[in-house]
């Protein structure tokens, strides 16, 4: 018997997308798939500032520069909540795109605020 399989489009973009994103999945065992995924994250130090005006924007103020951060509001709850995060300081792992904003897919916030 032939199993049939049908997936709408919303589920086939989101798979594609999180292939892009993270690449194939890695089995136990498997050290090499788990490190080319660990290499492709890339972590950021700095001071969180949250933008308020007709679209919420987020910024992590570096000793380099200041970087625009594209962030989920399930990460952003996760570490605490947008306002505990505003000024405060923080790492950020996660990867930058193509058009200079940096993809944050985990924060951790540190004991010291931002002045």
């Amino acid at each position: 018997m032939k199993a049939k399989f049908r997936a709408s489009g919303a589920a086939i973009a989101a798979a594609i997308i999180m292939l892009s994103c993270y690449g194939p999945a890695a089995t136990p065992g498997d050290t090499d798939a788990t490190a080319a995924i660990g290499s492709r994250l890339d972590s950021l130090a700095g001071c969180f500032h949250v933008v308020r005006g007709p679209q919420v924007r987020y910024f992590l103020a570096t000793t380099s520069g200041t970087t625009e951060l594209a962030v989920d509001d399930s990460v952003l709850v996760r570490a605490g909540g947008v306002l505990s995060l505003d000024r405060a300081r923080i790492s950020a792992q996660g990867h930058h795109t193509g058009d200079g904003v940096f993809r944050v897919i985990g924060i951790n916030r540190e004991q010291e605020t931002c002045s």
